[in-house]
């Protein structure tokens, strides 16, 4: 693979990936703890909702981290690098042993 193609690739591969790894790390516990996560390995995003038993009344809060979102961002990226890394490999491999 020529520079501009990894980069292109890369520059599709890499927000895809933060996608998918938060789809895939999406936690909707409304049932058990109130509480709605988003994020791998960090959370960056949690909203809860609670129930005082003296007033009866109903609450939510919610909390967004900054740079636990930059670091899911920056896990991402890494998880990117090490696909292309690995496609790239076998990529190689496969045409060394056809050229046998």
């Amino acid at each position: 693979m020529n520079i501009k193609k990894l980069l292109l690739t890369y520059l599709w591969l890499a927000p895809a990936m933060f996608a998918l790894i938060t789809l895939v790390s999406y936690s909707n516990d409304l049932y058990n703890d109130g509480a709605l996560k988003l994020g791998f390995p960090k959370a960056f995003f949690s909203k809860s909702y609670g129930m005082s038993v003296l007033t009866g009344e109903v609450g939510v809060t919610s909390h967004f981290y900054a740079k636990k979102l930059l670091l899911d961002i920056g896990f991402a990226m890494i998880v990117a690098v090490l696909l292309l890394i690995c496609y790239t490999l076998f990529k190689r491999k496969k045409k060394y042993k056809s050229l046998q």
